[in-house]
């Protein structure tokens, strides 16, 4: 992931209903409905629509007068078609004995490009080593998960490059879980739900960065410890 870009880009494109110059709350600009695509807990997805609402400061002498931004509702996830627990569902899926990238796709009625970017933008939020050494830094007496089962066969349809990329995916999820438990344990307040969203999430209410799919995204995932410190 490309660690270049510009932190205050990120708050612009995140925060909630305050300005971030002035603090004060930004006139509705627009509101309209979005598309959002999740699980349905049947090994399928939903498409539903979602109200979002656009900001815009009208404070003169702010730095950000007239400057607009999304006002993302909690457990929203910015700039996102595919929630965070589709991702990790499709990431899931793949695991499964014979599944595809054609068959996974058919299941949550995507189309097998969109499958792959999941992997990839899942696989891009941290290496396997990054995620296993935060685990470590939070309680090195508890081993991290093992790596999960080798992956199916390579096939046509699914090249050894993908078989990869799926591997690290499905390793880095299992890590993730383990991370969001640690952190909990030392008592860490972190909202109830799968360790990829939460952390995620975490992240992007504390310090207004987001892993993006098709933009500049922070190199590695970071968590709030040690409990206090100014990272944090």
């Amino acid at each position: 992931m490309d660690s270049g870009a510009n932190p205050e880009r990120f708050k612009l494109e995140l925060h909630g209903p305050f300005c971030l110059g002035c603090g004060r709350p930004g006139r509705v600009k627009e509101r309209r409905a979005t598309m959002q695509v999740k699980p349905d807990g049947r090994g399928g997805a939903v498409r539903y629509l979602q109200l979002r609402v656009r900001r815009e400061c009208w404070t003169p002498g702010c730095r950000f007068w007239h400057r607009s931004w999304t006002d993302y509702q909690p457990g929203d996830y910015p700039r996102r078609k595919y929630r965070l627990e589709l991702a990790l569902a499709v990431v899931e899926a793949l695991g499964e004995f014979g599944s595809t990238l054609s068959s996974v796709a058919r299941w949550f009625g995507l189309n097998r490009r969109t499958v792959g970017r999941l992997i990839g933008w899942t696989k891009g939020i941290d290496t396997v080593e990054g995620a296993a050494m935060k685990c470590a830094q939070v309680d090195p007496t508890v081993l991290p998960p093992a790596e999960p089962p080798a992956p199916n066969p390579p096939r046509a349809s699914r090249p050894s490059a993908a078989l990869e990329k799926l591997f690290q995916a499905r390793h880095l999820v299992l890590l993730l879980e383990h991370l969001a438990s640690l952190l909990r344990g030392h008592g860490v307040a972190l909202e109830q739900g799968p360790g990829l969203v939460v952390l995620l999430r975490n992240q992007f209410n504390r310090w207004g960065e987001v892993f993006f799919v098709t933009d500049r995204s922070p190199p590695s995932l970071r968590i709030p410890w040690p409990p206090g410190s100014p990272a944090s």
